[in-house]
């Protein structure tokens, strides 16, 4: 799906992800994206709603369709839980820094130095402004260094 929005298009396609994410780090574009899934792929950054908290309005709607109310009736929710992800390891290929107050502000930075996709053993762990912090053990033979 795609739409345009301003000057702006923007893809909803989870098949394209990885050719989205490889075109915006090849021309070196700071792009931000929906869903995590972008930047487990190697995308810098996305903020969006929290998917488990769609996922369970949505069942509550299905539950509550399915116990007889009409659909109109559903009250729809507007996402109240938002997150946001950064990339560091795709800021520093690009050439981007990225202030610390948007760090601080993260619900969730990778800083790895591989591709969580092909890592055997990412570990998630908290910094010192207690956001979570994805990790390669192995880099280069050793595990990496908090920096």
């Amino acid at each position: 799906m795609v739409g345009s929005i301003g000057n702006n298009v923007a893809i909803w396609n989870s098949a394209h992800q990885p050719l989205i994410v490889g075109l915006a780090a090849s021309a070196r574009l700071p792009a931000i994206f929906p869903t995590r899934s972008f930047v487990d792929q190697g995308g810098l950054m996305s903020y969006g709603a929290v998917p488990a908290e769609a996922y369970r309005r949505a069942a509550t709607a299905v539950v509550e369709i399915l116990r007889g109310a009409k659909p109109s009736d559903v009250p729809y929710y507007q996402a109240s839980r938002f997150e946001l992800i950064i990339n560091l390891k795709t800021a520093k290929t690009i050439g981007l820094t990225v202030s610390p107050t948007l760090l601080a502000r993260a619900d969730e930075v990778i800083e790895c130095s591989c591709c969580l996709l092909r890592c055997t053993s990412p570990v998630l762990a908290r910094n010192g402004s207690d956001r979570l912090v994805w990790r390669c053990p192995l880099i280069g033979g050793r595990p990496e260094v908090a920096g």
